[in-house]
């Protein structure tokens, strides 16, 4: 189809058509070519003209007005917005942005004080928040301010009793309500002025509507779309200037606001007070721009190190966790700090792809909560149920903040997951990986990612596009950074495949195979070439060639991370699958035999695959490369190993309950006797930085070094060298790097532990 002299490939149209329910021909147009004429009419917004008309008004008399922002990036832009706008109308306004801790979100008894502090009489006029504010607005009503909301939030029923515009509101002829709150400020101007004039401040707008994930359709498309070209044209701020130039970003696009700007501009209003953000968006002067950048890059990176942390602490607590009675995560713990529960909750959201809820204790004696859902569970409808039990409530679809008193929280955690349990199916929690276009090995190029380009930019409700390619003839193998893979197709063209050695099992058969594929244009010195990332795969399970011996060194890797635990916990052994065979959620049935696999498959009707699944669906897996750790296996609270053991505890370090074939032992193998140990350990010896995924992965690099030597003979030689101590192995559950001791002591090969085995 050709639109506007372009032609669009019919995949593209048909993908637009399905995922945006298009009605005509004009839609899709507009959709793909956005225009200045497409924006609605902000005077469609409920009381507009009567906020226009006061603000002129205000305006023109110079009375006082006091901005009253929100701390997050939705918050800092919008009140950047008004405030550039009204000091161009010759007003120099204030502006006030709460501070997280002290004033807490909205508006608070605090805040209030310093409102009263700043400015004695006028107007205030609250942008990104206030629809929840009823109380506090009347006791500034009270003390004889006039206040006026403009917000995007959910409305509640106790309405404050001022003017208010909030693209929510039902009773209104607006037809989009998926604005963010600079969105709302972008409408007020263009009201109060002109569209021109609002365009002077898209860019600021368009990082909001990225950086508050509000659908990127409609309007926010509009924006977006007129703001990024501005971001990247000399007439934007000087603060995107010194952003560019700082984060080394030449073209900033969708992917760069998400990634880069928004959770610095986030981090401060997380992590201590975010008007250094609102002062670094103002700022001309070379000297103050570095130096509130400084200050929030000091605020970014604590973000990163504390988050890093609790989520590590978080992945443990997870671990005990019953999924099968309780679908959402909820997780209260006071010393999280109230500043990146939100970013917790998203990872956590994002990993687990279910509910989160993380709570911390609040300034004032009660418990503050932030919320993530997935896609079909409206979270704030759902929290809105039971809000007879919360203080106060805020947020939209997929996520959400609340307070709650220490009395009502345990009896509010199970009403949520009681309804939740009964009212949303478990398909919700199985992040199944999709593919919106099918492609052929010809479309792996520049000429086809043009066409995925017209769709930017990309964004809640508008994701870039998973491309599925289907073959059998594809090479796997490790890149330099050897955490990384690469697919080559048979024409030569290259998928990344990060992290990718959990792939090893379904690419080391001949099977055909799904992949799916995100494509986008990379630059490298000023060219232009293809970037295709693998996201997910599947294919045909089929036996693994000479998955005996891989199953014997994955073992050996097992027992090595087994001695190494402090507290030895025993496994429990059955002589057959029927004394615990269960398709109850939360089992993961481990077959390494292909035989196994095929023979529990043939009386077991449950998911298989070469990778356990997120949700902690019951499944079997057969992959004989994949070793097993507790964070593969989170939502696992049973694992049975139908192909038996090779070394009492080796289970140990999973930390579940651990069912093992006892009469099955596959993974015995020679025991090598000193002279063929030496021989071995020696060659091994002149191989020096080599560093691997993990112990397999390690012992195959090793065999790709030696080719007439048995892998099972290596591994075995490299586990009992780490059990004397002849050889360490550094950062085992992360990647694993040989190093050789040469000033270890020496020891009997029979005082090995694995060397009895």
């Amino acid at each position: 189809m050709e639109i506007f002299g372009k032609l669009i490939d019919d995949r593209i149209i048909e993908y637009l058509n399905k995922t945006q329910n298009f009605k005509s021909q004009d839609e899709l147009t507009k959709y793909l070519f956005p225009n200045k004429s497409d924006f609605l009419d902000p005077y469609d917004l409920k009381n507009m003209n009567k906020v226009v008309c006061r603000l002129n008004n205000a305006i023109k008399q110079k009375e006082n007005i006091l901005i009253y922002g929100d701390y997050d990036c939705d918050g800092i832009c919008s009140a950047t917005m008004l405030y550039m706008f009204l000091k161009s109308r010759g007003l120099n306004s204030h502006v006030f942005i709460p501070d997280r801790f002290e004033d807490g979100y909205g508006m608070s008894d605090s805040s209030i004080n310093k409102i009263c502090s700043i400015m004695k009489n006028g107007i205030v006029i609250t942008v990104d928040c206030g629809i929840s504010c009823s109380s506090q607005i009347d006791k500034l009503l009270s003390l004889g301010y006039e206040v006026i909301v403009t917000d995007h939030h959910e409305p509640s029923e106790n309405l404050p009793n001022c003017l208010i515009i909030d693209p929510k509101f039902k009773d209104q002829n607006y037809s989009f309500d998926g604005l963010s709150g600079a969105g709302v400020v972008f409408k007020l101007i263009h009201a109060m002025s002109s569209l021109d004039e609002a365009f002077k401040y898209i860019d600021i707008c368009a990082i909001s509507t990225v950086g508050d994930i509000v659908p990127l359709i409609s309007e926010n498309r509009i924006i977006t779309k007129y703001g990024i070209q501005m971001l990247n044209s000399e007439n934007t701020k000087p603060f995107v200037k010194f952003l560019k130039e700082k984060l080394s970003i030449k073209e900033i696009d969708s992917t760069e606001l998400s990634f880069k700007i928004v959770p610095r501009i986030n981090a401060s209003g997380r992590m201590d007070n975010s008007q250094k953000c609102f002062e670094f968006f103002n700022a001309t002067d070379r000297r103050i721009l570095e130096e509130k950048y400084n200050l929030i890059e000091i605020d970014n990176n604590l973000r990163l190190s504390l988050s890093n942390e609790i989520f590590t602490k978080l992945n443990s607590y997870l671990s005990v966790c019953n999924f099968n009675t309780d679908p959402a995560i909820f997780v209260y713990d006071k010393s999280i700090n109230l500043g990146i529960i939100g970013i917790i909750a998203s990872k956590l959201c994002s990993q687990y792809h279910r509910p989160v809820f993380i709570f911390s204790d609040s300034e004032n004696g009660n418990i503050k909560g932030s919320v993530r859902s997935v896609t079909g569970i409206n979270i704030f409808e759902v929290m809105s149920k039971f809000k007879d039990l919360l203080i106060d409530i805020g947020g939209h679809e997929l996520a959400g903040g609340l307070t709650i008193s220490h009395q009502n929280f345990e009896i509010f955690r199970e009403k949520i997951q009681s309804y939740i349990k009964t009212n949303f199916d478990e398909s919700l929690f199985v992040d199944n990986c999709e593919a919106d276009i099918k492609i052929t090995e010809k479309d792996l190029g520049l000429k086809f990612i043009d066409q995925i380009e017209l769709l930017e930019p990309f964004g809640h409700k508008n994701r870039r596009p998973i491309c599925l390619l289907e073959g059998s003839n594809f090479t796997y193998s490790q890149m330099k950074s050897f955490q990384h893979y690469k697919i080559i197709t048979y024409n030569k063209k290259e998928i990344i495949s990060f992290f990718g050695n959990k792939y090893q099992s379904l690419f080391a058969t001949q099977s055909n195979k799904k992949l799916f594929i995100e494509m986008s244009h990379d630059t490298f010195l000023g060219k232009h070439k293809a970037k295709m990332i693998l996201k997910s795969a599947t294919g045909v399970i089929s036996k693994v060639d000479n998955e005996i011996n891989l199953s014997k060194i994955k073992n050996l890797g097992y027992i090595l991370k087994s001695i190494n635990q402090n507290q030895k916990s025993l496994y429990k052994k059955f002589n057959n699958i029927s004394e615990i065979k269960s398709t109850e959620y939360g089992y993961l049935y481990v077959a390494d035999s292909y035989s196994t696999y095929v023979n529990f498959i043939k009386s077991n009707k449950i998911l298989s695959g070469f990778l356990p699944n997120v949700s902690g669906k019951t499944m079997i897996l057969y992959n004989p490369f994949l070793e097993l750790n507790k964070n593969n296996i989170l939502m696992y609270k049973n694992v049975v190993f139908l192909d038996g053991e090779a070394y009492n505890n080796q289970y140990n370090f999973l930390n579940k309950n651990i069912y093992v074939n006892s009469k099955n032992r596959i993974y015995k193998t020679k025991k090598l006797n000193r002279e063929e140990f030496a021989l071995i350990f020696k060659l091994m010896k002149n191989i020096h930085n080599l560093s691997a995924n993990n112990f397999l992965d390690l012992v195959l690099t090793l065999k790709s070094r030696f080719k007439t030597i048995n892998e099972t003979h290596i591994a075995f030689v490299l586990a009992v060298s780490i059990n004397l101590g002849f050889v360490t192995i550094t950062n085992v559950d992360d990647k694993v790097n040989i190093e050789y001791n040469k000033n270890s002591d020496k020891k009997s090969l029979n005082s090995s532990e694995i060397y009895n085995i």
